[in-house]
């Protein structure tokens, strides 16, 4: 699997119009409980109206393993956090209906897609 850093990510997403995706593990005990995702991926309506909307989108998800809790929120390009910034990246088919996920459903998808 190719590691990107973010900079390299965007620049992926914006060439082949996908998404890459980055994991920072919550963990107790020494065992992964959940964590936080960022996927960087192409917004699709750019091309047809680039005055509305950007080139991409950072999503972020953040929870524990099997819970329905957890957080989601959706970043333009200059608003995405600098711990998004920070960590590595991996290209993957995601699609974008799946970010509504329960975070360890998530993150096996985009496991299983990474490119």
């Amino acid at each position: 699997m190719k590691s990107l850093s973010f900079d390299d990510a965007v620049k992926y997403i914006l060439e082949s119009k996908g998404a890459a995706f980055g994991f920072i593990p919550n963990s107790r005990n020494g065992k992964t409980i959940g964590g936080q995702i960022f996927v960087i991926e192409y917004c699709e309506d750019h091309a047809s109206d680039p005055d509305e909307y950007p080139e991409y989108f950072v999503h972020y998800t953040a929870g524990l393993f099997r819970s329905s809790e957890g957080e989601e929120e959706s970043y333009w390009p200059d608003d995405a956090p600098d711990e998004a910034k920070g960590i590595t990246y991996q290209p993957t088919k995601c699609d974008v209906s799946d970010l509504g996920l329960e975070i360890q459903l998530l993150l096996d998808k985009l496991n299983a897609t990474a490119l």
